[in-house]
């Protein structure tokens, strides 16, 4: 009878953790502005880099994190790194943008979530949500 309960209790922790580890990044990315972006990524921060971004590549570019020459802030590959991030370089566009960068997390089941950075004259044409003049949060 102790035998049949222990092996009972081993199958029922395994599926646990099998369970926890299968669903914790879906749980992450649900919660991800609310939990972690909003706490770890500045502003003033996210909005430097991303103009140096756009000076350094001022013709446009997209390359995922391995791919990447550039400085990217830790905060923002320690967000959902199971999902991204991507990064996007859009080149200005000699109307109203100075070009901004898109940093992108997501995935075709769960959707996209990411920020829109660009100077403090950049506004998202999406209704993001504003962190800061130039810096918006988007979920899709």
């Amino acid at each position: 009878m102790k035998n049949v309960l222990f092996a009972v209790l081993a199958v029922g922790f395994i599926a646990l953790g099998f369970l926890v580890y299968s669903f914790g990044p879906v749980w992450e990315f649900d919660h991800f502005f609310d939990n972690r972006a909003k706490k770890a990524a500045s502003a003033v921060n996210l909005q430097a880099w991303a103009t140096n971004l756009v000076a350094k590549y001022p013709a446009g570019t997209s390359f995922r994190i391995s791919q990447s020459k550039t400085n990217v802030p830790p905060e923002l590959l320690a967000l959902a790194p199971r999902f991204g991030p991507q990064v996007f370089v859009f080149p200005p566009d000699g109307m109203n943008s100075n070009g901004w960068v898109g940093v992108v997390w997501g995935s075709g089941f769960l959707g996209a979530k990411g920020f829109e950075i660009g100077d403090s004259n950049y506004v998202s044409p999406d209704g993001a949500k504003e962190l800061r003049q130039g810096v918006y949060f988007y979920e899709r």
